[in-house]
């Protein structure tokens, strides 16, 4: 079976991440690990290629596959690494970006089940996480993303409905991925892209919450937006390509078309939330002052109870994540807004900076954000307006969203 380590670039993690993979716990006769190396970088392909010809050196099936012209993004770079295996017979494929680490007895905690199980695409090993303390954004990364693979991916996998496989640190079954299509070379969440197409062919799939794959958070904000941009527009760009296929293929049932409809719809949902924080001051302030009775109550009460699951994984910090994810909202609203529009950035891959242990000297630092500068003017604005119409509560909320947007505007410089 092929282990693919998809790169581009990856100075900080390009030579322990093949190290890592040729130390998994199988069959040496059995596996063939993939660097498949997209690098424009020529201090890195060399690293790279002595990394390789060490472990070859050592008895290990190490191979770095490369192309003339980088074109499909990473599903392209996987595509390439593919047609190195024609004359090879394999059943699964292995999948790790360049900063994971993965555990030396995967395979053996994901095979498994793939072979108890025939109708299983993909199995889905969890994210941890090597810098979630790093500051005050990875921490609320790891917030964010614990809460995606405890609750999320682990309820859907045990309900058997849609759930995406997540790029990296999971399984794919060749004949689940034969039949969707294969990896999509025009799609930016290729991941997302052939989940879809293989569970609407009938294909279920896996969530291993007990197998933990360390990897590395974005660090700085613009590795983080970069992330960001791609993880939410990409989505739309899928759900306008397949929304029609998900109610008009007969491989899936009804149950299954709400649940694959329901996933995406939870992109529109949040977005709803974020406008709704936007307007709500104004609402307040100008059109329907706050009043103390049952139907305001009930939607304190309502939007509350439904963020009340973060507080078992911020505690204390609930309202710092909250905050700042609120802030965050209006990119990610920008982000699907072009994926829906269908413009020209969101059908690019640009790279989310690594930088492993004690690399953030080398940082390159961006300007301040204009869209979060705008919005904190507003918010400012909003304060005062709320002050002078004697609703304090509003202006106190709206006085410190406004210094959140300051802070991710200028986070480059603050984390």
């Amino acid at each position: 079976m092929p282990d693919q380590l998809p790169m581009y670039n990856e100075e900080a993690h390009c030579e322990v991440v093949i190290e890592r993979a040729c130390n998994m716990i199988w069959p040496r006769d059995r596996i063939i690990i993939q660097a498949c190396d997209d690098s424009t970088r020529e201090d890195v392909k060399l690293r790279i290629d002595a990394k390789v010809a060490q472990m070859q050196q050592r008895g290990h099936h190490c191979l770095v596959t490369r192309r003339a012209v980088n074109k499909g993004f990473k599903a392209g770079n996987m595509i390439n690494g593919m047609s190195f295996l024609n004359e090879v017979p394999w059943e699964f494929v292995a999948v790790f970006d360049a900063d994971f680490e993965m555990p030396p007895d995967f395979l053996f905690q994901t095979i498994w089940h793939m072979q108890q199980d025939s109708r299983l695409g993909f199995v889905q090993g969890r994210w941890s996480f090597t810098n979630g303390y790093d500051n005050m954004l990875c921490w609320m990364q790891q917030v964010c993303l614990n809460y995606h693979f405890a609750v999320e991916q682990r309820a859907r996998s045990w309900l058997r409905t849609f759930f995406g496989f997540n790029g990296t640190a999971g399984v794919w079954r060749r004949t689940a991925m034969e039949q969707a299509g294969g990896w999509n070379m025009e799609s930016t969440v290729e991941d997302m892209d052939l989940s879809l197409r293989a569970y609407l062919n009938g294909w279920k799939f896996k969530y291993l919450h007990w197998v933990g794959c360390p990897n590395e958070l974005p660090p700085t904000m613009s590795a983080y937006k970069t992330q960001q941009y791609r993880w939410n527009s990409g989505p739309m760009v899928v759900i306008k390509q397949l929304v029609t296929r998900i109610w008009t293929t007969d491989a899936v049932t009804f149950w299954d078309r709400i649940s694959c409809s329901y996933f995406f719809f939870r992109f529109i949902y949040s977005a709803f939330l974020t406008v709704i924080c936007l307007v709500c001051p104004a609402i307040v302030i100008w059109l329907d002052p706050w009043s103390w009775t049952w139907a305001p109550m009930a939607f304190l009460i309502a939007g509350n109870t439904s963020a009340a699951c973060f507080v078992w994984f911020a505690g204390l910090l609930f309202w710092p994540y909250f905050l700042m994810q609120t802030g965050v909202g209006y990119f990610r609203v920008y982000a699907m807004l072009n994926g829906l529009a269908g413009s020209k950035k969101s059908g690019t891959w640009k790279v989310t900076k690594k930088f492993g242990k004690g690399g953030l000297g080398n940082r390159v630092y961006h300007k301040p954000y204009m869209l979060e500068l705008v919005m904190a003017l507003l918010f400012f604005g909003y304060a005062f307006a709320a002050v002078w119409h004697g609703v304090y509560l509003l202006g106190s909320f709206c006085w410190v969203m406004a210094w959140t947007f300051v802070m991710i505007s200028f986070g480059e410089y603050l984390f």
